[in-house]
């Protein structure tokens, strides 16, 4: 008897700290709750195709050009931010681009290029001004359009600007516009710079590119006077070209 209370006490403990659901069959058992992801009628969602097609209120809004399309939303409208794209008159309002029938906010850095109804890219570009990019970098330099996206201008990589400096060379290095794109040039392989100097100091001219020399294993530099030279300093001396 005493053991059997023991047996019993002790699955009583396990209940207690593992909360064990030790019913059997599926009447009083109680089912694990399953969320599924809301796939339509939510703001900014497809309608559903019952009803209620929108939650809390809110309206079916149809594309304007593709009835295919909708939306839940407040209101219905076009041309607003996240709302379709318009067919008669402006297909956005002001700082809006229509992209893929939406319009979203476009001119600003890391946003698409702002366009104009037909389609096409703004390029007007007089006395500095973008229209397709009209806002401020965090550099506090311009914005470019490239690859259909608002960048700083006159940082290596990125379109060169229109006014001012063409390029901002970094700390260590010098950046120049060539086929309107920023680049590095002058040192540790970049190609040559197209004014002098065309390679920084303590860099040979081989073939177009800037390679560094005058060290330890390194090809010997040439001065002014045409003649091979190494880091005095280190008393390198040259030796077939190579400093020993």
């Amino acid at each position: 008897m005493k053991k059997a209370s023991t047996i019993a006490a002790l699955l009583l403990l396990l209940l207690l700290v593992t909360g064990c659901d030790l019913s059997f069959g599926s009447k009083g058992r109680e089912q694990p709750e399953v969320l599924i992801a809301q796939e339509c009628g939510m703001d900014g969602l497809k309608c559903c195709v019952t009803e209620p097609t929108c939650s809390y209120g809110q309206k079916c809004c149809t594309d304007p050009a593709d009835p295919s399309r909708n939306r839940c939303a407040d209101e219905c409208g076009c041309g607003g931010q996240e709302e379709f794209c318009c067919v008669d008159g402006p297909k956005c309002k002001a700082g809006l681009s229509c992209q893929s029938g939406n319009c979203q906010l476009c001119g600003i850095e890391g946003k698409a290029c702002c366009a104009g109804d037909d389609g096409n890219i703004l390029t007007d570009g007089l006395d500095g001004y973008n229209p397709a990019c009209p806002g401020k970098a965090a550099s506090s330099t311009a914005l470019a359009c490239q690859n259909n996206a608002c960048v700083a201008c006159g940082l290596p990589g990125n379109p060169c600007c229109i006014v001012g400096d063409k390029c901002l060379s970094p700390a260590t290095g010098q950046a120049e516009c060539a086929d309107s794109v920023c680049r590095l040039c002058g040192a540790n392989g970049q190609p040559a710079c197209q004014t002098e100097p065309f390679c920084q100091s303590g860099h040979l001219l081989n073939n177009g590119s800037c390679l560094p020399c005058g060290q330890t294993n390194q090809p010997c530099c040439q001065d002014s006077q045409g003649l091979q030279t190494c880091d005095g300093q280190k008393n390198l001396i040259c030796e077939l070209g190579f400093c020993k």
